[in-house]
Order: C-alpha cells, then structure tokens, then sequence
C-alpha cells in the first residue's frame, strides 16, 4: 500500500487512475508518499518519496525549503529516500532552462531572469553526490503513479527473490553451501571476483568446470554453455579473464 500525504499539494496523486486501489491518504510529516516493504533478511525498510513537479522543484530549490527543510526531514525518517521530479524539459538556447507546456518549450523565468539549465543540473549533481537522496525524473504525473506503482510491487517481494540483486548484494558472496566441494568453491570465488557474476551463479560456474585452470582459458563460447550466462555477461568476464593474463 503507498500512503499519501493528505495535504494539498500531495493529495492529488490519490486521483491518478493507475493508483486507484493501491493508495490511502493519511498525514505524513516528511514526504509525499511512504511505502514500507522487505529488507535484507526479513527486516522491514520504509521508503520516502518527494514528489515534485518541475516547477516546483526550481522555486522549492530557491526558496532553500527543499534542501533546508524537507530533504533532511526525510533523511531523519526513511531507511531510503527518493526526489521523483516530472515534467520534460532542456536547455536551450543560450544554456538556459526550457520547459515543455504543451507542443511548445518557453524559457523558464523566475521574475524578470532566465533560469540556467546548469542551476538546476548542478542542484540535482550536489543532492546525488553529497547526500542518500536518489534523484529520479519521469515525464508526467501519469508516469508518476506507474513510478509509485513499480516501488509498491518491487517492496512486496522478498529481498533474495530479486534476481538482479545478487549483482549489487555481495554479502552472500563468502557464504558456500554445506559440504560444497573444496575445488567448486574455489572455482565459484574465482568467478564471483568477475563482472556480472554473483557467488550463485559463481557456482553454475563451478558445476561446468573442472578446474579454476580450465575455467579461465574458457572462450565466450564455453562461457554460453553455462545456464544464465548470455552473450553480453560471456563477453565482459572473457575480457576481465583476458585483461588479467595482459593479453
């Protein structure tokens, strides 16, 4: 369930369509919406989210209400924090701000002054680099709610179901299956050290080889045979394997 801030300016995210049954409005003290899901082994993580028209987000980065205010307020509050801006916009001529409304773009102005697109880039780079926030743009408020939507259904699911975590989650990677065989788990670590290869799949690895020997001098085509390795993951960890060796 995502859960809306009731006052104005949150409270009209409740009238998308593609939310409606997935949401409920209630007073949140930082943010506009909340999510809670799953968490590394079976903790419970909660997830804040700032929504921000473009607009909205150039007066709040002004005014300082964002950066002063609600982008701390959430830090002290969320395990995970999200600014999700929408609204299409480019720099124009000149490196100023555009904003696209409706089939034309108009520089934007705060009073008689064109915004420089490097104001607002620079603000975002500054909160990505020197802050947890994560920063992401869509471009309606349509997408919005699919946005909101996805977060809700990726929390839902247990945090080791997500295949592509394993990836990015090494805290797994040192941890071998009872009475695994001495040579697979050598071959096993020998492959999760490569990109695109997490511990599991370091030991489909180890199940298709004999040897840490025979493993690296693999080709791609070798690499294919091993069930989950594609083209692309066959590619980098023959060319991490032929880095090493100087060639």
């Amino acid at each position: 369930m995502i859960l809306l801030d009731s006052r104005d300016g949150s409270r009209g995210l409740a009238d998308l369509p593609v939310l409606d049954g997935y949401c409920e409005l209630t007073r949140l003290e930082w943010g506009d919406a909340m999510l809670t899901g799953h968490g590394p082994g079976g903790s419970t993580i909660s997830v804040g989210v700032e929504v921000k028209s473009i607009t909205d987000l150039i007066q709040s980065i002004g005014n300082g209400r964002l950066g002063a205010t609600q982008i701390p307020g959430m830090l002290r509050t969320y395990d995970h924090n999200f600014l999700l801006y929408y609204g299409e916009h480019r720099p124009g001529p000149g490196n100023v701000l555009q904003i696209r409304r409706g089939h034309s773009w108009r520089t934007h102005k705060v009073g008689p002054r064109a915004v420089p697109w490097a104001y607002l880039q620079g603000w975002l780079l500054t909160a990505s680099m020197l802050t947890p926030l994560r920063i992401v743009h869509v471009q309606d408020e349509h997408e919005v709610g699919c946005w909101l939507r996805t977060l809700d259904h990726w929390l839902e699911k247990p945090w080791d179901k997500h295949k592509a975590l394993a990836v990015f989650d090494r805290s797994r990677d040192t941890v071998a299956p009872p009475a695994a065989d001495p040579v697979e788990v050598q071959i096993a670590r020998t492959a999760a050290s490569l990109p695109a290869i997490d511990f599991v799949r370091g030991f489909d690895i180890a199940h298709h080889f004999n040897s840490v020997q025979e493993f690296i001098n693999a080709s791609r085509t070798d690499l294919m045979d091993v069930p989950g390795i594609g083209p692309v993951i066959a590619l980098a960890v023959h060319d991490a394997i032929n880095r090493r060796k100087g060639k």
